[in-house]
């Protein structure tokens, strides 16, 4: 394994499915419920107990905007004995119940100037509590729950890795679980496409219902027609995770084969002459080896298996890669490395921001080294197809439903949204075992899978003419596989496991390897990051291109723009951080800055040895290098900021960042009377200039 790769530090996150089917424990977070004055209720498996609810926007997808209580049940999870004290912020009613007692309880419009609790002793282990929160009548609904320990840290937001679930969730709240998952998997399959309502979906309705899938303007310039037919008569076989169905498993398989062949002929006749737009192709050994390159640096073996492996991942639901060089025409591999949401907006392939030359070298490694993939032999030839009868096909069908650019039947031959939801799906249709399909779509969904879908049929279709953003940002956290590349709460990138497979790719000459290659954790991203900032990560710049806040890391943050704005939003609201709050303001006190700056100097804290500041490189980054210092007045919130000062091992333990908090007395430095606290503050009014 090369030298980065062991300093990479990686998690596994819980899956939500795996919860709602009640197959394993999570190993985070606590039990939600909530009412309404209504009576409705939901119930849910919150990170942690925040929530930031804007005035006329609901709590839930199962509750109707307005006034609501929210209950959360778990433990805290502490590896000593403690003495704590509790405080909230945001506005409304909360109560905080540590086993019988009562620890803290407040109301008003600003919890957070309402003081904080008596230190509390708690052993070492698990805390069972229980929160209540009421929102306001009016007005935004916000909450956060802090603690502080005198001795060991200041006042801080209890951490996600804190909070433990406790006990199995009654019956109910595993039946609302599984309905969320069903909830989920028919937005993200499109099944409102087909099954519309009788009227369109609004604003603040379940965002992928709104979603399409890949746009079908000039296949026949990307695909190749054997590969297409293929995936017409089963989608699975080449991709094991496809949302899309067998749409011709009801015809004999003769028939299904002709009319798979017709199909791929007509797309295959959509052509719009110079419209591929590729790069230059690459070629040659230097080509190959930067291909490779960027496979094993991006960790591309998180999502896909190498290339040259027909073996299918079930398990993983890794897309495979063997099928790449029967599938795309020449050029077309890297016209859409260079720009994947291109005909696809919602697409889940990630934008690395590749330039040509990148994008024409790994598509050529991808191709080269797919064509070494064993296939068995076909069982029959392809038939010859028809263009004529493939496009009444592709009509009578209803592609158009889910595929922009496709021809649409005059009526719609799917019964309606309402309807579907007065039957078993059980028993027939899309959701049903193959033998109970009829001629609806054969869709690839395991057992767990249909039990979630039978749920939510039976909670019925109200949950999807709303939404909330936390809920949002978290089934996009599981859809785009964060987790493959990131640390989040008590998990380890899956990638971890998967890396040293990849690793004979690398070449480490092109590697910073001397400096850590460890990715940022997605912990406290919500509260780390300025929402507008975070939206920013996740869209890049304004210009389009990519942003690079660590560019000594081998591996990239690439960019999800159709997402950007509202997982953005969506992280932030999880921590019940306000997605609208303004950035800080310019630092307001020269002399405090100035006094920051001879802090920062390589004669005080020397934060310039390993951050560069503005144009002014890093003095010696040996080892470690870190952000751009004069990044913060855009990227970090102030709150986090000195969380993260106090001790920085506490929020990254594997970080190399000095902590600069004395462990009793005074600061090592002089400055404002050798106050560290000062002196953090004078930092931050220095990096604010």
């Amino acid at each position: 394994m090369p030298p980065y790769l062991a300093r990479v530090s990686l998690l596994c996150v819980f899956s939500l499915a795996r919860l709602a089917a009640a197959e394993a424990p999570p190993a985070t977070g606590v039990w939600t419920s909530l009412t309404n004055p209504k009576g409705d209720k939901d119930f849910r498996l919150d990170r942690l107990p925040a929530l930031f609810v804007p005035a006329g926007t609901p709590a839930s997808p199962w509750l109707a905007p307005g006034p609501f209580t929210a209950t959360w049940n778990g433990a805290f999870q502490l590896k000593e004995r403690s003495r704590l004290s509790f405080s909230f912020s945001g506005r409304g009613s909360a109560k905080l119940t540590i086993g019988e007692k009562v620890v803290w309880e407040k109301s008003g419009d600003d919890l957070a100037s309402l003081g904080e609790s008596e230190m509390t002793r708690l052993n070492a282990g698990s805390q069972p509590f229980t929160l209540t929160y009421t929102a306001p009548a009016t007005g935004d609904a916000q909450f956060r729950l802090y603690w502080k320990e005198r001795a060991a840290f200041p006042r801080e937001s209890v951490p996600p890795t804190a909070f433990a679930p406790g006990d199995a969730p009654a019956p109910e709240v595993t039946d609302r679980l599984l309905a969320r998952e069903g909830r989920r998997l028919f937005g993200e399959h499109h099944c409102s496409k087909c099954h519309q309502p009788d009227k369109a979906f609004e604003p603040g309705s379940l965002p992928e219902l709104t979603q399409d899938a890949p746009h079908l303007l000039a296949p026949g310039d990307r695909y190749q027609k054997e590969w297409l037919a293929a995936w017409l008569l089963d989608p699975a076989a080449l991709k094991p995770s496809a949302r899309m169905g067998q749409l011709l498993h009801n015809l004999p398989k003769e028939d299904a084969s002709k009319a798979a062949a017709d199909i791929a002929a007509f797309l295959s006749t959509q052509s719009i002459p110079g419209f591929l737009q590729a790069p230059p192709a690459a070629s040659g050994p230097e080509a190959l080896a930067l291909g490779a390159h960027l496979f094993g640096t991006l960790g591309c073996i998180g999502c896909h298996t190498l290339p040259s492996d027909a073996t299918p991942d079930p398990e993983g639901r890794r897309v495979p890669l063997a099928h790449v060089s029967e599938k795309w025409k020449d050029g077309a591999l890297a016209a859409f490395l260079l720009n994947p949401a291109r005909f696809h907006a919602w697409t889940r392939m990630p934008d690395f921001g590749f330039k040509p030359a990148e994008a024409a070298a790994l598509a050529a490694w991808l191709q080269s080294e797919s064509a070494k993939a064993p296939r068995p032999a076909p069982a029959s030839p392809l038939p010859a197809g028809d263009a004529a009868k493939g496009r009444e096909l592709v009509k009578s069908l209803n592609c158009a439903a889910c595929h922009p650019g496709a021809e649409a039947p005059e009526k719609n031959p799917a019964p309606t949204l309402a309807t579907i939801f007065k039957s078993d799906w059980t028993a027939k249709g899309c959701a049903a075992p193959a033998d109970k399909a009829g001629k609806a779509p054969l869709m690839h969904i395991n057992e767990t899978d249909r039990a979630a879908l039978a749920a939510f049929a039976k909670a019925g279709p109200a949950s999807l003419l709303r939404d909330t953003a936390a809920e949002f940002a978290e089934r996009q956290v599981k859809t785009l596989q964060c987790n493959v590349c990131h640390n989040r709460d008590a998990g380890f990138s899956l990638l971890d496991g998967l890396s040293p497979s990849a690793a004979h790719l690398i070449d480490e000459k092109r590697i910073v390897s001397h400096v850590d290659q460890s990715r940022p954790q997605l912990t406290y991203i919500g509260e780390m990051l300025q929402p507008a900032y975070l939206a920013t990560v996740l869209a890049g710049q304004p210009d389009g291109s990519t942003a690079r806040v660590r560019p000594w890391l081998a591996s990239r943050m690439p960019k999800f723009v159709s997402r950007a704005a509202a997982l953005a939003r969506g992280l932030t609201t999880q921590h019940g951080v306000n997605p609208a709050e303004p950035a800080p303001k310019p630092g307001s006190d020269p002399a405090l800055a100035t006094v920051g700056q001879q802090l920062a100097a390589k004669d005080g804290f020397s934060c310039v040895t390993c951050h560069a500041v503005g144009k002014d490189a890093a003095v010696a980054a040996f080892e470690v290098e870190g952000v751009n210092l004069s990044l913060a007045k855009t990227r970090l919130r102030e709150e986090y900021y000195k969380r993260w000062m106090w001790d920085p091992a506490r929020i990254t333990p594997a970080t190399k960042m000095t902590r600069f908090t004395p462990t009793e007395g005074a600061s090592s430095r002089p400055e404002l009377n050798a106050d560290i606290q000062a002196q953090y503050q004078a930092l931050w009014e220095w990096m604010l200039k």
